[in-house]
């Protein structure tokens, strides 16, 4: 297999929720999302987010509700992501302008150990949150007690508007998986995953997983994300024509990192793709203009189309 963890689905492709067969609270979905160093920016900007694999979207119209912001802080869905140095986490809002305030929060079991951390809001569901996101306001860290213990270290923050309505609905946090947090220790889970529940909180609490407040999602932060050979378009570890048809079948089409034609790891399948790999093919670019040229005659024709297309399109975005 090409990755360590090969995405599932796009982010914002329909996903159906996998219900608890017992009566226990468990936990409902597990991903994980192992990125090249730097991909995912901080710079309100969702685009970099595209291709990576998030979890079930939640109902939307179930917001919490309350006299000031009836049914507004209203969940759509969240996703997590990691690199070697950072843990990275967006949620997404049903509606406008309400992903920066307070009541916006991300529950993280870190040590998946739900009599550790503090559990007495209802949002969390089972798990012992040791950390929580909140809006753009500061992070927070709880000792095993579930006593306050100040500010974490090492977080970041930006918002953005997906839609572009004018109004901000997502947020997107990164953290240091090497920065000291208050009592020692960094944001590094030490079985490699850990549990998180997404609430957006007014008089009532929206919840993500939306499982009657008891059932949480997992992420496994292990794994480092591996680019596979040059060129190689469906994992095989050989660059070959098959290769090319599969870039041709998904041209521009935003893709799982790294899969269905994405060569160059963007989440994007476009003539970049298309010329990486022209020049990994085993020859050349010489050798892999021959052996299209060997194809059968759609195929070989539709090299040519698609070149020429690519070509048209990359010139007129530059010179948009």
């Amino acid at each position: 297999m090409r990755r360590q963890f090969v995405a599932l689905s796009l982010l914002f492709a329909c996903q159906t929720l996998v219900a608890s067969t017992s009566a226990d609270a468990a936990s409902v979905q597990t991903i994980s999302n192992p990125v090249p160093n730097g991909y995912i920016k901080l710079d309100g900007n969702i685009a970099d987010w595209l291709a990576i694999t998030g979890y079930a979207q939640d109902t939307v119209g179930d917001g919490s509700t309350g006299a000031a912001r009836p049914l507004d802080i209203d969940i759509l869905q969240g996703a997590i992501a990691h690199d070697e140095n950072f843990i990275y986490f967006l949620y997404r809002n049903a509606g406008d302008n309400m992903v920066d305030v307070a009541s916006n929060w991300v529950f993280i079991d870190l040590d998946q150990n739900a009599s550790t951390g503090l559990s007495s809001i209802s949002a969390m569901g089972s798990i012992g949150t040791d950390y929580n996101l909140g809006g753009t306001g500061g992070w927070n860290a709880w000792n095993a007690a579930g006593g306050h213990a100040g500010a974490a270290a090492g977080r970041s923050v930006a918002i953005g508007d997906s839609n572009g309505s004018g109004g901000a609905d997502f947020i997107e946090w990164s953290i240091s998986r090497t920065a000291v947090q208050p009592g020692g220790g960094t944001f590094n889970p030490p079985t490699g995953s850990f549990n998180v529940v997404f609430g957006a909180e007014d008089t009532t609490i929206d919840t993500s997983p939306n499982n009657g407040n008891v059932d949480w999602f997992t992420y496994n932060a292990t794994g480092v994300y591996n680019p596979g050979v040059a060129g190689d378009a469906d994992g095989n570890g050989v660059v070959n024509t098959n290769d090319y048809l599969l870039i041709q079948a998904n041209s521009f089409t935003i893709v799982p990192l790294g899969t269905l034609g994405d060569v160059n790891d963007s989440g994007f399948v476009d003539f970049d793709d298309f010329q990486q790999w022209k020049t990994s093919f085993p020859g050349g670019v010489a050798a892999a203009e021959a052996a299209v040229a060997a194809l059968p005659e759609p195929a070989s024709w539709g090299l040519a189309l698609s070149g020429i297309g690519f070509l048209f399109a990359k010139r007129r975005k530059r010179g948009a």
